[in-house]
């Protein structure tokens, strides 16, 4: 029999078994009653015991025979209980008399529930480690014999093997839970049959059917060929089969289909199991849904194609440098300005490429900037270049470092532009990048630890610095973190963590903070409560916030751009309503002039009307024209003012008798103040009188018939201010802020159907800025009439004779008649020219292409060529070089007819050879004064085209 002595170790030979198999929260089982049971009868004793031990107390798993209050005991402190003993030795303790072991002789179960002998074994697990006992007690001394401790110990070994198989099952029951409860699809399938169709499917989780939209039993027994679907790479399907034919892992991404057939990308990862003897029985498959990274990387790319098609595409000297400046890539624009190739300058240094030639000192310079750059600096500074053509041009020119997400700069970009007759607001790019890089270096998350039964609050320091306060600045409560909520938002971060405190589920909140200085400041927070897991109720609340004020002003933004989008898309349709309007207006009375030029032909005064009718028609259709045209050289700049010395009075009658047909159409009354004293201006006359006309016009549209206008002009100061007013609808005080605005009108009645398409008063502010003055609208609202008020500086100096415009048409030199070819492929407008051609007596051919017109001009040898430069085989540029490359030609009068009077379409027509530019449709006025002034034998000169031809109906620019 043991020694009870040698059965008793120090303290610190105890284990730290504080539930290290995790046996401690094992419920008692009938089988456990059983064991005690057994051991009591087994070895004669009145009283059985199975203790646990969990850190410093003894858990009662089953007991027989201890009298009342033991036995209703679930637990006692390890200190008092003979299971110490046991476990500390790990081996049998044997007392035989319980008043004669000094271990034992004061603890109170001595005399209650009186235990005079005491023999307990270590119930130890398969890697040694003591995790309770087995005792049985005796009320009177006892020699326990080595029978007893054998048979005690087989016992034990039984309970041991008992506990090990529940933990295993509890373990399978937690992985199975784990599994269940994961959010990436799970699912087992067998490992046979290898080919078609397939392994059929045993498990799946909940999360598998959450993704596919299956219920387990329409999985299960089947092969996963059910999420095939038309987009499903075959290729990849291939590799997957063999890959599990071969027994081996396969990870591989694919779209998939779920049960309603919408498809969504997968991430698969398969791994085949095997048994004991190394056979595989089965696959396990995880798959995770990763269509939003798949979407973020298509995101990715479409950003890639724009960078590289804005890099190609940008108007700007752009490129790419190493650290070290080796040029790496440049775009066309750089490239195109020395007219190189990049094959040319790719892998040099960039100061000895062309761009920085010719100068040491730039050279220095720019070393000098690389290296900074490299440091991590942003580099801008101005320097001057030459092209190709040897055009010097400014460029401002700048550096910027690109680094990584280690910090380190990893590419250098150049960036030229040319700044000769423009410049950027360089600064406030400068001041957006730097907001950029405050808002990158602040971005991170804080994480909240809320204490419940305390209330006491922490913060991490990412939060402080968030809110602007600092440790000790926020009390350490929740009541100190909702005075820092915007009021409004208090009561609903109140609800939504009692919510997620009281049922368990997870806080997910934006709301307002208010800073110090004021501000306002949108935190995302997610959380979650922590539980004790005897009572079941919550002790804690942990999560993270972060700031996304960015996120909501940007929403904010798009809001606002799409009513703004919105507007202009009703004000696009409003405008192209208008535009079918205005454009249907003059040609329905063209159509019925037709009609009744068909019907009534033989009517000589019929004909004369309908020709008056159509002719005022299509000089509406002209200005029509003429005014969206207007519009889109002034926003881009290519009108060009011919200024001089010029009489107001002299254009306030021109554009009064312009208007007049309209005045007396609508019966208004017109009256005209002038100062008595000649008004001088430094103005383009056809232009401000196209200022008049617009305003006068206006007038009369918008008031009633019988109304009256009155045309104004004093002199105030060094300046004349011109009004024009009228008694008509007014204008709404909501109006008159954007009332110059294109395309901007008031509701307009069916009376009032001709008023135009919107932009006369955006033409007018614009000519009027041009010649440095300003123009005002008033109006005391609807019904009330308006007022336009022009002002613009005089002229000084002496009056000078200003030239006056001679009564009648313009007088047409001797007549004389002409060999004239038409070139132009529009077959109606070709004859129907030749035939007016005719009609003054000149000799007319036509030819409807460049081929025929070459073949035709040699045998027909014209003094004068009408030339269309939209020709189908060939352009007209073409057809008039080969013209004058012909001796025969040189000398001969070639006229180009184009829909284009840019300023560039006048110079290519000038560099082919062209004497003249007509835009269409042709100022038939001025064609007769050209062809009648045409000096015989000589070409007229090219000057011609430098001084665009005005006429009252034409601009031609």
């Amino acid at each position: 029999m043991s020694n009870p002595a040698e059965c008793n170790p120090p303290e610190e030979r105890l284990p730290a078994i504080s539930g290290g198999m995790g046996i401690s929260e094992i419920a008692p089982e009938p089988d456990f009653g059983r064991m005690t049971r057994l051991a009591a009868r087994m070895l004669r004793a009145p009283i059985a015991l199975i203790c646990l031990v969990d850190g410093d107390r003894q858990t009662f798993k089953s007991i027989v025979g201890l009298p009342e209050p033991w036995e209703s005991r679930g637990e006692i402190l390890l200190s008092r209980a003979f299971c110490r003993l046991v476990i500390g030795g790990r081996r049998p303790l044997v007392i035989g008399d319980a008043r004669l072991h000094p271990e034992v002789v004061s603890n109170p179960a001595i005399a209650d529930p009186r235990v005079a002998a005491y023999l307990g074994v270590p119930l130890l697990s398969r890697d040694g480690e003591a995790i309770g006992s087995l005792g049985v007690i005796d009320h009177a001394p006892r020699a326990w014999e080595d029978e007893d401790v054998a048979a005690l110990g087989d016992l034990a070994g039984m309970i041991v093997t008992k506990i090990a198989l529940r933990r295993g099952l509890t373990l399978h029951w937690v992985l199975g839970s784990a599994v269940q409860e994961a959010n990436d699809g799970f699912l087992i399938s067998e490992a046979e049959p290898i080919g078609m169709p397939g392994p059929r499917v045993v498990y799946v989780n909940d999360a598998f059917t959450r993704m596919t939209g299956y219920e387990p039993g329409e999985i299960l027994g089947r092969t996963l060929r059910v999420l095939d679907g038309p987009k499903t790479d075959r290729a990849t399907l291939d590799l997957i089969r063999a890959r599990i034919a071969a027994r081996q892992p396969v990870r591989a991404e694919l779209i998939s289909y779920r049960k309603d057939r919408s498809e969504h990308w997968v991430e698969l990862n398969i791994r085949p199991v095997a048994a004991a003897d190394g056979r595989t029985t089965h696959f396990i498959a995880i798959q995770r849904d990763i269509s939003e990274r798949k979407e973020a990387e298509a995101r990715l790319r479409e950003s890639e194609r724009k960078f590289r098609a804005i890099f190609d595409g940008s108007f700007e000297f752009i490129g790419l440098l190493s650290p070290d400046g080796m040029l790496l890539k440049a775009n066309r624009t750089a490239l195109g300005f020395l007219g190189i190739d990049l094959a040319e300058v790719a892998g040099k240094p960039f100061w000895e490429t062309p761009w920085w030639s010719g100068s040491a000192e730039r050279v220095a310079r720019l070393r000098s900037a690389i290296a900074e750059a490299a440091r991590g600096r942003f580099v801008r500074f101005e320097t001057e270049h030459s092209g190709a053509d040897g055009r010097v041009i400014t460029v401002d020119f700048s550096l910027t470092p690109v680094r990584d997400e280690s910090g380190e700069v990893v590419l250098l970009i150049p960036e030229g532009r040319d700044v000769t007759e423009r410049k950027r607001d360089e600064e406030a790019i400068r001041s957006q990048r730097q907001l950029l890089k405050l808002a990158t270096r602040a971005a991170g998350l804080a994480i909240w630890d809320w204490d419940l039964a305390s209330g006491r609050t922490t913060w991490s320091g990412e939060f402080h610095r968030l809110v602007g306060l600092g440790p000790g600045e926020i009390g350490e409560t929740c009541d100190a973190f909702e005075d820092l909520l915007h009021p409004d938002d208090r009561e609903d971060v109140r609800r939504g963590c009692a919510e997620a405190r009281d049922r368990g589920g997870e806080y997910r909140g934006e709301h307002r903070i208010l800073l110090p200085d004021g501000t306002i400041r949108w935190i995302a927070a997610r959380g979650g409560a922590l539980y004790d897991e005897a009572t079941g109720a919550a002790t804690r609340m942990v999560g993270v916030c972060m700031d996304v004020t960015e996120r909501k002003d940007l929403e904010q933004q798009i809001r606002d751009r799409a009513e703004r989008l919105a507007e202009a898309d009703r004000r696009k349709d409003e405008f192209l309503a208008m535009l079918g309007h205005e454009l249907r207006n003059p040609l329905a009375p063209i159509f019925h002039a037709v009609k009744l030029l068909e019907l009534r032909d033989d009517d000589p005064e019929l004909r004369v009307e309908m020709r008056a009718l159509i002719d005022r028609q299509v000089r509406s259709l002209a200005r029509l024209v003429d005014d969206l045209l207007d519009v889109s050289r002034i926003t881009r700049g290519k009108i060009q003012l011919r200024k001089e010395a010029v009489d107001l009075a002299a254009v306030v009658a021109r554009a009064v008798a312009t208007s007049e047909p309209l005045i007396k159409a609508r019966a208004h009354r017109l009256a005209v103040e002038l100062p008595d004293r000649p008004v001088r201006l430094l103005a383009d006359p056809l232009r401000l009188e196209q200022v008049l006309v617009n305003l006068v016009n206006n007038a009369a549209k918008y008031t009633d018939p019988g109304g009256s206008i009155r045309v104004e002009a004093a002199i105030e100061g060094g300046e004349v201010v011109v009004r024009v007013g009228d008694s008509g609808v007014g204008i709404a005080p909501e109006l008159l802020p954007r009332i110059f605005d294109p395309f901007t009108q008031d509701e307009r009645a069916p009376e009032r159907s001709e008023a135009g398409l919107g932009i006369g008063l955006t033409l007018v502010r614009s000519l009027v800025r041009m010649h440095e003055g300003s123009v005002e609208a008033r109006s005391e609202g609807p019904g009330r009439g308006s007022e336009f008020l022009v002002r613009l500086p005089l002229l000084g100096g002496e009056p000078a004779p200003v030239p006056v415009a001679p009564d009648g048409p313009l007088a047409v030199g001797t007549a004389r008649s002409w060999r004239v070819l038409v070139i132009d492929d529009n077959v109606p407008a070709c004859r129907s020219l030749a035939l007016i051609l005719g009609e003054w007596g000149h000799v007319v051919r036509i030819c409807h292409d460049g081929a025929e017109a070459l073949a035709t001009a040699r045998d027909f040898r014209p003094e004068v060529v009408l030339l269309d430069i939209g020709l189908p085989d060939m352009d007209g540029l073409t057809v008039a070089r080969r013209l004058r490359d012909r001796p025969e030609h040189r000398n001969t009068m070639l006229i180009a007819m184009t829909g284009f009077g840019h300023d560039e379409d006048r110079r290519r027509s000038l560099e082919a050879g062209f004497d003249d530019h007509l835009v269409k449709p042709l100022d038939l006025d001025a064609l007769e004064h050209l062809l009648a002034d045409l000096d015989p034998g000589r070409r007229s000169s090219p000057a011609r085209l430098a001084e665009p031809l005005e006429s009252g109906l034409f601009s031609i620019a």
